[in-house]
């Protein structure tokens, strides 16, 4: 999965694929990455993802993001 993240042209869908590996809501998502939940709705129904989040979600952002809530979880 990571490399299509990776490549640099994030999509509503490689968003929505990886959402749906981690087990994720979108309300989950939506609260991990500090957005509202339309914003991801609209993002994985194929709305313009802006160019910063395009960078920082194919540059591994997710996984980190995701692996130190986890991290937080347990401690």
């Amino acid at each position: 999965m990571m490399a299509l993240l990776s490549r640099g042209d994030m999509t509503g869908q490689a968003l929505r694929i990886w959402r749906e590996q981690h087990k994720l809501t979108q309300m989950a998502l939506a609260g991990l990455l500090g957005l509202g939940l339309r914003t991801v709705v609209r993002w994985e129904g194929g709305g313009t993802i802006p160019d910063a989040w395009k960078l920082a979600l194919g540059n591994g952002y997710l996984d980190w993001k995701l692996k130190a809530q986890k991290k937080r979880q347990t401690a």
